[in-house]
């Protein structure tokens, strides 16, 4: 789907995502060492340390023409609801 035929405003639909998927991302606070089947041990700590403050920076063209689709789907379901009478769309 081209950006031309877009009901959503894509820009500001982004911007939405990244502050919602900021706010309610909450890092695993785990242990910081845990041991495999194999009696590995993996430590945590450093992979943490370097995802603190880390934030989400992009979101899916998969995200966004679903999105799309779906506030076609809400805007045709909407419409046909109603029987429509008159000039006016309700």
């Amino acid at each position: 789907m081209s950006n031309n035929t877009s009901l959503i405003n894509r820009t500001r639909t982004k911007r939405k995502c990244l502050m919602i998927a900021n706010d309610t991302y909450t890092p695993d606070t785990g242990a910081d060492t845990r041991m495999d089947a194999d009696g590995k041990t993996w430590n945590y700590k450093g992979a943490r340390a370097a995802r603190s403050g880390k934030r989400f920076t992009q979101v899916s063209q998969e995200l966004l023409e679903e999105l799309d689709t779906e506030f076609r789907k809400l805007v045709y379901a909407r419409v046909c609801k109603q029987t429509q009478t008159g000039k006016t769309v309700r």
